[in-house]
């Protein structure tokens, strides 16, 4: 696949620059067994208010009429993804202008991130479906890099050294069907370090009733790092996770390959505790 990107950038990145810190990159070999997994795979963490919508199984004529009245409520688009049961979305408290746009092939996307980048606005989720992307801005200010079609995760760590080293963070990452990779980097997400780590195994338990995935997890969250991208590979059971340093105390539950009801208990279960979503994939 051709390998196309976007790059974004305004004046004050060399203030960035001096205060970002080192990245560290972790990635076992490539998934050498696959099998069918879906359903719902999300993370929560502690947050306030507690406020937030969500809805599944949508048609975009439906989304769209949600994504009105969320608006008008005072409400935005903080999760997305288009893969899987449908239009899937999460919805919490946020102020000013959102544009979302849906069913554009790559060249199109980009040219619609060039005119929202220069009205302001800065992407918050993209996904793929099929050959059509879509996409949610919001306002945001900093450089932004967008990029897909990278063809490998050794690709993957290069770039995002690189857009790490231009003060630059992770928002959004998909897993496209052919393995190939897209990601966003934007230059306003803060100075913290951030992990991330590709192919780890999420299903199977050891002893402890423990996934390799939930001992990588509750290894960074010791270290107070915070789960914020986690995204299932395509037809098998390994996903690719993460994490920036948020420090201090926080609480933090994730669920993987569930069904509906499974997912519905989930996300209650993550306002009560004082969690809201911060990362969603369905398949």
């Amino acid at each position: 696949m051709t390998v196309r990107t976007m790059l974004r950038s305004t004046t004050g990145l060399a203030a960035a620059l001096a205060t970002v810190v080192a990245v560290t990159l972790a990635g076992p070999a490539a998934p050498a067994q696959a099998a069918p997994w879906d359903g719902f795979t999300a993370s929560c963490s502690t947050a306030s208010p507690v406020l937030e919508y969500w809805a599944t199984g949508k048609s975009w004529a439906q989304f769209d009429a949600l994504a009105t009245t969320h608006f008008n409520a005072g409400r935005r688009v903080a999760q997305f993804d288009i893969e899987g049961n449908g239009i899937t979305a999460v919805w919490q408290p946020g102020t000013g202008t959102e544009r979302i746009r849906w069913n554009h092939d790559w060249d199109e996307f980009l040219a619609l991130d060039s005119t929202y980048f220069a009205q302001g606005l800065r992407l918050v989720d993209i996904d793929r479906d099929g050959d059509d992307w879509a996409g949610v801005w919001r306002p945001g200010s900093g450089g932004q890099f967008v990029r897909s079609g990278i063809p490998s995760w050794k690709d993957f760590e290069n770039e995002n050294t690189v857009q790490f080293n231009r003060g630059r963070r992770l928002v959004d990452v998909v897993i496209e069907d052919d393995d190939d990779i897209a990601a966003v980097w934007r230059g306003d997400q803060g100075t913290a370090a951030e992990v991330y780590q590709y192919g780890i195994p999420a299903t199977g338990v050891d002893e402890n009733n423990m996934s390799e995935f939930d001992r990588v997890n509750a290894r960074n969250k010791r270290r107070g790092y915070d789960l914020k991208i986690l995204k299932t590979h395509p037809n098998d059971s390994y996903v690719m996770a993460v994490w920036r340093h948020r420090g201090g105390s926080f609480g933090q539950s994730d669920t993987r390959y569930q069904r509906l009801e499974s997912f519905e208990t989930f996300e209650a279960n993550c306002r009560s505790a004082g969690r809201m979503i911060t990362t969603i994939d369905v398949k």
